[in-house]
């Protein structure tokens, strides 16, 4: 039986959900192998169920991202996979197991989100250093990654920009087990009032300030309307200082823990994830599946493949305050569209389940495995 690494940072809940049910195919083995816990920054307090094969790699942190992983040469070698799934490129670990395929003749793809992350804190702060950095940390996938597989149509434009037409090119976006939010989606009482929800850390690239200052607007025109905030962040204080308005109801709820989080979703009929970049956006199929009307931008991976403007969300044309306001002021006006489309949303995420995405997964891993069965 042939055998699969899949080397990735930790467990995010939406990609152990894929791989819990991609276990169950018995064509070839597959194994994880987790480099973190858990990252820095991070607030969760338990993760997923891990009902996969998998190897907890330790790791060896020199400072916030920057990290070690002394042991995962030495398990990949006693592994002895017949192919690589790179989902990341800049950690050492992750550097020097793409060369060692290389130069061992193991097949591998390289399977991530579009990159150079914006809005972010670098570690590298001089723009011009990091850019070739980065390039040089990108080589090995331009030169030897057999394919690459984008995270959404979007990441595999950025990808064809960055390494040419050369390669080969497969989306394989993010899938997650989205029946609990559905079923919180069913608990929702159809006659609550607009009632925005934020899930997210309250960061600049999130647009938790156009967020904040949309909200602002609206109070300050008479509106009355509910708003939920799921997240810690920079603008938590912006957020908590529009509890003065009168006519509008701020629930503050911090951070949430995994299991509580669909519930929230039962509360709002209203997603707005207003990021500035994102390589995929997992709040958003969540809110979506929830029956939720959604408000997302054109730099937001799963928007771009998903959102039908107007139909089944709305994507606001420049990343604004005052566009963001325009499309959350239309659907206060208009309630009986926030219905519609939360149900259009549900319908259109309904292909993103784990299930679909292990199918499709191992589809796409067992064409590979026969294509350079050879090498």
């Amino acid at each position: 039986m042939k055998k699969v690494a899949i080397i990735t940072s930790f467990p995010r809940a939406h990609r152990v959900g894929v791989y819990n049910e991609m276990a169950k195919d018995n064509r070839y083995e597959f194994n994880v192998f987790y480099l973190r816990s858990m990252p820095h920054g991070r607030h969760w307090e338990y993760g997923p169920k891990l009902k996969h094969n998998h190897k907890l790699i330790k790791e060896l942190r020199i400072w916030k991202h920057l990290y070690l992983s002394p042991r995962l040469l030495r398990e990949f070698v006693d592994y002895n996979p017949d192919m690589m799934i790179m989902t990341q490129y800049a950690s050492p670990g992750m550097q020097l197991l793409m060369y060692y395929c290389s130069i061992r003749k193991i097949p591998w793809v390289f399977w991530s989100e579009a990159p150079n992350v914006r809005y972010e804190a670098p570690f590298v702060k001089n723009e011009l250093l990091r850019t070739i950095l980065r390039k040089i940390a990108m080589l090995p996938i331009k030169y030897f990654a057999k394919e690459v597989w984008g995270i959404g149509n979007r990441a595999i434009d950025e990808y064809k920009e960055e390494f040419g037409l050369n390669k080969i090119y497969k989306n394989l976006p993010y899938y997650s087990d989205l029946r609990e939010f559905s079923k919180a989606g069913g608990l929702r009482k159809n006659d609550i009032p607009p009632t925005f929800l934020f899930s997210g850390s309250l960061s600049y690239r999130k647009g938790a300030d156009l967020f904040a200052k949309s909200i602002e607007s609206l109070a300050k025109k008479g509106y009355e309307f509910h708003v939920i905030v799921m997240g810690v962040g920079e603008f938590s204080n912006k957020l908590t200082d529009l509890k003065s308005f009168r006519n509008i109801e701020i629930d503050l709820l911090g951070f949430v823990q995994l299991d509580k989080v669909p519930e929230v979703y039962s509360k709002a009929n209203i997603l707005v994830f207003p990021s500035r970049h994102d390589g995929w956006g997992m709040t958003l199929p969540e809110g979506m599946a929830a029956g939720m009307a959604v408000i997302s931008t054109p730099y937001t991976g799963c928007a771009i493949d998903t959102i039908n403007d107007n139909m089944n969300g709305v994507l606001v044309n420049t990343v604004t305050s005052s566009e963001l306001e325009k499309a959350m002021e239309s659907l206060i006006n208009h309630p009986t569209e926030v219905a519609r489309m939360g149900e259009a949303a549900k319908r259109t995420i309904s292909s993103y389940t784990h299930i679909a995405g292990a199918k499709k997964f191992n589809s796409m891993i067992n064409k590979f495995l026969r294509s350079y069965s050879d090498l």
